[in-house]
């Protein structure tokens, strides 16, 4: 179980955050396992790697100072599938540009397995981009923001956040590379 609260401007009878909302504390310092790409599963990958690029696990609170554009997709919604490759693009937008050292855009997936593997996921788009993270089996990050109430589906979903862990942003869809790029750029420019 989570720790709901959410920081000074949350929601205390949801647990959830909200726009607006600072990122606990105690959810900057959760680790999370990468499924994809990992050293374990395809050590050539990690052949060239220094230490730090060879990382196995995932934490805000070692990105300081960074933006956020959080992917979290459920392995069985087919749209979420279809969309790979447009994030792939809007990873290898930042990974070329000046400020990229400053942007960090991560992949939760839900459900691991229902039907794709973290591998088979991570294999559609360009070989290891972007990293993926398997939210667990309670859907941990997932249950920290809001369910949609208007759809069906509660994926996928595109959240930011700025560098002092505040949540800019929660989209109940997958961005276009141009708004997603939009969000970031807004961000870095707040800098």
């Amino acid at each position: 179980m989570f720790n709901t609260s959410c920081g000074d401007n949350d929601a205390p009878d949801t647990g959830h955050y909200n726009e607006g909302d600072i990122i606990s504390e105690d959810h900057q310092a959760m680790s999370f396992d990468f499924c994809y790409p990992s050293c374990t599963s395809n050590p050539d990958y990690c052949d060239d790697l220094t230490t730090d690029e060879a990382d196995t696990t995932f934490s805000f609170a070692d990105h300081t100072g960074k933006v956020f554009m959080i992917e979290m997709s459920a392995t069985w919604w087919g749209p979420c599938y279809s969309a790979i490759p447009e994030g792939d693009d809007i990873y290898e937008h930042w990974e070329n540009d000046t400020r990229g050292h400053l942007v960090e855009i991560i992949h939760f997936l839900d459900d691991i397995g229902q039907p794709y593997l973290c591998s088979q996921w991570g294999h559609k788009g360009e070989l290891f981009i972007p990293p993926l993270i398997d939210d667990g089996e309670l859907n941990t990050v997932r249950d920290w923001f809001p369910i949609n109430s208007a759809s069906d589906s509660q994926y996928p979903i595109t959240i930011f956040i700025d560098h002092n862990m505040q949540v800019v942003s929660i989209q109940f869809v997958s961005l276009s590379k141009d708004d997603a790029n939009y969000y970031i750029k807004q961000m870095l420019d707040a800098m």
